[in-house]
């Protein structure tokens, strides 16, 4: 019996974790590739699968494990309208105008039922269990293991096996057949349960008995202990793709994280819960450290937050498991649970980037989610003590940390030689300047005593949850505050930081470039140089630009530039005077940026007659007349997460219709861990046009970054002679061909380097 179950649960939860992608990806091209659409998406599936626990709740307790299963048979049936599955995109209002009321009805309509009923099962089944007489019918939560390992292969399946071996088409096909088999294992689970079942439920001495009903502090502990794993989980996915390393996938990696810890938590017999605290006391000082001083250039690091994420998720869910009420209440549980899930995902998609103007809501979370360790009993006999030593002794090490960055900053300030004599009795300790050698000086030394400090006392506060809290938060906001400067940031040379929902944008003076630069997390978007006579000169990617610029064919000069991607505005300047430039922009904080002559003065200074365009480039464009443009430069590729939707058939069949008979494309396919070469190489064959490429890998000019470009058009006469004028320019004829992209079928692990 219990296999049947285990099976059905698992397929469940396999096609809720598979549709989600893929009807996010057959929306994708009507709303663009705004992060709205993936951020839009999950809160419409969080929020339905909350209404699915909510459903099984009340329905069970209302009707009765019976007349439920006709409930859920019948809705089953119903769900049947839906497939196949596919995208409803003719809802009768614009996309572009409503973007969000727009995906919300188009995902119900495509999806919404089927999902709500899948979303259900979970909590549904093991309540099936629980009113039979097998005899794991006192302790079904077992199965919500099945239920997150089958979450967790949909999740590792998708982007590994799935995408790249299926259109979406075919995705769609095969999880509808799939859709009625799982509708079959529910027929026959719910035979199986009618055969078994005990009315009422027996309780664990085999008779009944009335069992006392969560209370209030139940419900709100329950919340809390799955608010703050779902919070953390975006948490540290935003920080490290945008802070340390922006990778192809790595949401992956957490995301299977926090879902094997619900799969230890919640096995038969559960798998490090109890140790993870103590895993807690070593990792989180090394992590709070690392958030406090902004050292977020080590891999080292990344895998150190990826640890503190899954030992505080793991000892979050072990307390969830430990404190789940007899199987009666196991719906109102899972309900709860799905609240709190929901409450971090909405906290972080939503309210923080409202709420904060810089990311805070990761450390804020880590350090009260530290509130969540078990206390220790044994200290009550010492109550009032205890509370006092828990605001005391916090409070004592921010003073500390107060005085000794005072104290440091204004010993260097008014005597600055005292830092290098410091330093240079340091280094005569050891003969032969040894300490010089190793990097012996007072400041990393100083770092070492704090951190060593910092270490003893987590670990004595270990037990005391809300002492250790506040010091790690007196440590965060301490040295925020040290080296607080006019930007709000720690941030070296910050002069202007901004955030929406599209991310932050942060504006930086380069003291050793002496540039402007602006930066989306760890990837540069555009730099000007603020030397007066390379002021207006395009620098960082744009150098083999300057080459096509160059040798255009005269009939294009004056012709109208479309570029999709605005940056600092540096295109501008290949133009000539009175030329038409429309820059086509989604994110309005870097058109503001760009915009404003105390940044950047590209827009402003240089000649053509320039048109910044709001809203996704590739819906944006669609709108402009056939044959227009001269030129397309499509320049949103220098990150890490590309846009697929700009890179397919159909949008590279838009760029064509908009050019001229003899006009170019150009594409900025730079990237650190894609080699997008290829792919471009595919499309081009595919759509019957030339194409060339070239690799500045060590460009000659100052200022300017190693770049990948692009150039196609429909006769390779209308390149005019560019691989003559610079030999690096290569016709692009891939040796190792790809499959074409398109708006129904990418595979980003083909390209991965």
């Amino acid at each position: 019996m219990t296999s049947i179950y285990t099976l059905t649960i698992f397929t469940s939860a396999f096609l809720l974790f598979l549709i989600q992608p893929m009807i996010s990806k057959l929306l994708l091209p009507h709303l663009g590739g705004s992060p709205a659409v993936w951020n839009t998406s999950m809160m419409f599936f969080q929020v339905l699968l909350l209404l699915g626990y909510a459903y099984a709740h009340l329905s069970g307790k209302w009707l009765g494990a019976k007349k439920q299963v006709w409930l859920h048979l019948g809705l089953l049936g119903i769900s049947l309208v839906w497939l196949p599955i596919a995208a409803k995109t003719d809802i009768g209002f614009v996309s572009v105008e409503y973007p969000i009321s727009w995906m919300l009805v188009s995902l119900f309509l495509s999806v919404g039922f089927p999902f709500f009923v899948l979303a259900a099962n979970a909590p549904l089944l093991q309540f099936w269990l629980s009113r039979t007489s097998h005899k794991d019918a006192q302790n079904p939560y077992f199965l919500y293991s099945a239920s997150n390992v089958g979450s967790l292969l949909a999740l590792l399946g998708y982007p590994f096996i799935v995408e790249p071996a299926l259109t979406l088409h075919q995705q769609t096909l095969y999880w509808s057949f799939a859709f009625v088999a799982f509708i079959l294992l529910i027929v026959a689970c719910s035979q199986l349960m009618k055969r078994n079942l005990t009315v009422p439920p027996l309780s664990a001495r085999g008779r009944s008995e009335a069992v006392a009903p969560p209370t209030n502090r139940n419900r709100i502990y329950w919340t809390a202990l799955a608010f703050f794993p779902s919070s953390l989980l975006l948490g540290v996915t935003t920080y490290i793709t945008t802070d340390i390393a922006s990778i192809p996938l790595f949401w992956v990696v957490p995301l299977a994280l926090y879902l094997l810890t619900f799969i230890m938590a919640f096995a038969k017999k559960p798998m490090l819960t109890d140790r993870s605290f103590q895993a807690q006391v070593i990792i989180i000082p090394f992590v709070i450290m690392s958030l406090a001083f902004e050292i977020n250039f080590l891999s080292q690091v990344m895998i150190l937050h990826l640890f503190a994420f899954f030992y505080i998720a793991l000892g979050c869910h072990g307390l969830l498991a430990k404190s789940k009420p007899p199987a009666s209440h196991l719906t109102e549980f899972y309900l709860w649970v799905s609240f709190g899930g929901m409450l971090g995902g909405v906290f972080n998609s939503l309210l923080a980037p409202v709420i904060f103007t810089a990311p805070i809501e990761y450390p804020l979370i880590l350090v009260l989610s530290l509130l969540m360790r078990p206390w220790n009993a044994a200290s009550n006999r010492t109550k009032k003590r205890e509370r006092f030593l828990d605001i005391m002794i916090p409070m004592d090490f921010a003073l500390f940390l107060c005085l000794a960055f005072f104290g440091f900053t204004k010993l260097v300030n008014d005597h600055p030689d005292t830092l290098e004599g410091i330093n240079s009795w340091l280094s005569s300790l050891l003969p032969d300047g040894g300490a010089s050698m190793m990097g012996l000086s007072i400041v990393p030394l100083l770092a070492v005593a704090l951190f060593l400090i910092f270490f003893m006392l987590s670990t004595m506060s270990s037990e005391r949850p809300l002492r250790f809290a506040l010091i790690a938060a007196s440590l965060l906001v301490v040295v925020q505050f040290a080296g607080y400067n006019n930007s709000g940031r720690i941030v070296p040379n910050a002069i202007y930081e901004e955030r929406n929902f599209f991310g932050i944008n942060r504006v930086l003076q380069g003291k050793e470039t002496n540039a402007m630069m602006i930066m989306h997390g760890t990837t540069l978007h555009g730099m000007q140089s603020l030397d007066p006579q390379m002021r207006l000169n395009p620098i960082s990617y744009y150098g083999p630009l300057k080459q096509v610029f160059a040798h255009v064919d005269k009939s294009l000069s004056n012709a109208p530039v479309a570029v999709l991607g605005l940056g600092a505005g540096s295109l501008a300047c290949f133009g000539k005077q009175g030329q038409p430039f429309d820059f086509y922009e989604i994110d309005p904080i870097v058109a503001s940026i760009a915009q404003n002559p105390k940044f950047f003065t590209f827009l402003k200074d240089c000649g053509p007659k320039i048109s910044v365009i709001m809203g996704d480039g590739r819906l944006s464009l669609a709108k402009a007349m056939e044959g227009h443009y001269g030129i397309v430069i499509i320049d949103v590729f220098s990150s890490d997460a590309i846009p697929v939707h700009l890179l397919t058939r159909e949008a590279l069949a838009i760029y064509k219709n908009k050019l001229a008979e003899n006009g170019l494309m150009l594409f900025n396919v730079s990237n650190r861990h894609l080699n997008l070469v290829p792919v471009m190489g595919a499309l081009a064959k595919d759509l019957g046009v030339k194409a060339m490429y070239i690799n500045d890998l060590s460009p000659k000019e100052k200022l300017q970054s190693p770049s990948t470009w692009v150039i196609m058009a429909r006769d390779s006469k209308y390149f005019n002679h560019l691989d003559k004028a610079n030999p690096e320019w290569k016709e692009l004829n891939p040796k190792e061909p790809v499959d074409v992209w398109t708006d129904h079928y990418s595979n980003i692990l083909q390209v991965i380097f």
